[in-house]
């Protein structure tokens, strides 16, 4: 039995080293918040337990060290969950999304979704014009000039009528398609072969081509071939961008489609992760 003094000396000590890490431990969280960008997450984060390890050990007791030892499991997943949400933020993509009017449920619905997706969003709206096809032609390809002037490696393309055919992560499943390609890749398309024809190609081949240009990715490379295979058809009558887009693809030998083994659920001609519903969002070009 140690005297009362000793008692009182070793329990202001451990106080004092658990003020002291606590306060090295916060210290090294904050250092490596700031440091995501140069160093895996993951490392700051077993970096970090470790460190909370070390305080620990040093007024280890053998009555609580479960009691301590929960607690340091409880703090590793809280981190690990923080520094999840940052790596979601930190790959991010720059989304260009058309529309003839941002006051409208549809264009908001679209913008929602992409901001949850963790793009950051620019709107650009297509310019007025009695033939709705030349004006879709025209925004499309003023968006596609301004990604041919940019540095980012890759920038996406949406409508305003799009939404998801499965609620995943967006530009996680994009990421490995990024890695494969090199000027384009859809990431919803449209195609009117059979399902026997589709399904074949599916199984033998991982590049396609289709219609419709609601969703797609695309490099300033591939911008500048695009606009280039598809000015000289401009003027003076202007044809539907997505047939163009198309043939481009064809001449191209095809690209690839991120998740083409999912079809849109009011359309199985629709085929990737990203369709146009519309059921909700009926189109405005068709009608006009």
């Amino acid at each position: 039995m140690l005297p009362k003094r000793l008692q009182l000396r070793r329990q202001l000590k451990h106080i004092y080293i658990q003020v002291e890490c606590r306060s090295f431990t916060e210290s090294a969280a904050s250092a490596s918040a700031s440091a995501t960008m140069k160093l895996g997450a993951w490392t700051l984060i077993a970096l970090t337990v470790t460190l909370m390890c070390l305080c620990h050990c040093m007024y280890f007791d053998a009555s609580t060290s479960a009691a301590r030892f929960q607690r340091t499991m409880l703090q590793f997943r809280s981190l690990r969950s923080a520094y999840s949400v940052r790596r979601q933020h930190t790959f991010s993509r720059t989304a260009y999304l058309l529309t003839i009017d941002d006051t409208t449920f549809r264009y908001h619905h679209s913008h929602k979704l992409l901001l949850q997706q963790g793009f950051r969003v620019e709107t650009f709206i297509a310019p007025k014009h009695l033939d709705k096809w030349y004006s879709n032609r025209v925004g499309l390809l003023a968006i596609l000039e301004k990604i041919a002037a940019k540095n980012e490696h890759w920038s996406y393309v949406f409508e305003d009528d799009i939404n998801l055919v499965e609620d995943v992560p967006l530009l996680s499943s994009a990421k490995p398609i990024e890695r494969l390609s090199d000027k384009f890749f859809y990431l919803g398309l449209c195609q009117d072969e059979s399902w026997f024809l589709r399904r074949f190609t599916r199984m033998h081949s991982d590049v396609t081509c289709g219609t419709c240009a609601h969703a797609f990715a695309i490099t300033p490379v591939g911008a500048r071939e695009l606009v280039q295979f598809a000015d000289p058809e401009l003027p003076p009558l202007a044809r539907s961008f997505d047939y163009t887009m198309k043939e481009w693809c064809e001449h191209s030998n095809g690209f690839r489609l991120v998740r083409p083994d999912l079809e849109s659920p009011l359309d199985s001609n629709q085929l990737g992760l990203v369709y146009q519903d519309r059921l909700q969002f009926p189109s405005t070009i068709d009608t006009a």
